[in-house]
């Protein structure tokens, strides 16, 4: 689940899957670090360059 908020990454969290950060939406990125998200981006276009990566 892609998130900018605390409520975004505790869902992700209660349904048991990996969860990113945005900083660029509803709060802090360091309000959202809390929920250890798997990655935390400042633009969209990181998360599908981390997606290649992965692959």
């Amino acid at each position: 689940m892609v998130g900018d908020s605390s409520f975004d990454l505790q869902m992700a969290r209660n349904a048991g899957m990996a969860s990113v950060a945005v900083s660029y939406g509803a709060q802090s990125i360091e309000a959202l670090k809390l929920f250890e998200p798997r990655l935390a981006i400042d633009r969209f276009s990181e998360l599908h360059a981390w997606l290649n990566q992965q692959a």
